[in-house]
């Protein structure tokens, strides 16, 4: 099981960035940087979110919170788990760095049920972000064809190509970014 566990999580980029035996590490007075970070200091509406249940009356109490969670049954483990973000996203495939990644709190009765949590949240993250690129770069195809280029400097149209010298040369911007941009360069494209 242990080795189906390492497999998946590498093979789908997932990992566990914080992890919070509740039984366990909140059953005492004095909690562990990560308990408190996470329940008191981050974003408390997160957590209680991903454990499914109201939060108490005080946030400040660690002890009201444990007696809170013992009450209903949640002594499992919650989990922070971060996925890198799809970049450069095409009909056929994406790029990912873990530069730029999402998290999120996942709460589960075992760390195990946790990571297979992790992995529907990571697949329908990518799907979602899949679906919104491509229906970015469909609408950015039919204003192209329509329009021509628009400048990414300012957003206007039409285009010329920075180097008009040369016909390979990808990169347009309008007249007036064009200009700006060669008295930065010293007047030279």
């Amino acid at each position: 099981m242990k080795r189906e566990l390492i497999d998946m999580m590498n093979e789908n980029s997932l990992r566990a960035e914080s992890i919070i035996h509740l039984a366990t590490m909140l059953a005492h007075e004095q909690w562990p940087e990560a308990a408190k970070e996470a329940f008191m200091e981050e974003e408390p509406e997160r957590i209680w979110s991903a454990i499914g249940i109201e939060p108490p009356y005080d946030l400040d109490d660690e002890g009201l919170i444990f007696e809170h969670l013992m009450d209903h049954s949640k002594l499992g483990y919650l989990v922070s788990f971060a996925t890198p973000v799809p970049q450069d996203i095409n009909h056929e495939s994406w790029r990912l760095s873990w530069g730029y990644y999402r998290m999120k709190w996942i709460y589960a009765d075992t760390y195990e049920s946790a990571c297979y949590k992790a992995l529907e949240w990571r697949e329908k993250f990518v799907s979602q972000k899949r679906e919104e690129a491509l229906k970015d770069l469909a609408e950015w195809q039919g204003q192209l064809k329509e329009h021509g280029p628009t400048c990414p400097e300012c957003g206007e149209g039409a285009m010329n190509p920075k180097n008009p010298a040369d016909p390979e040369c990808n990169q347009f911007y309008c007249g007036e970014c064009l200009f700006n941009d060669s008295d930065e360069d010293g007047g030279e494209l």
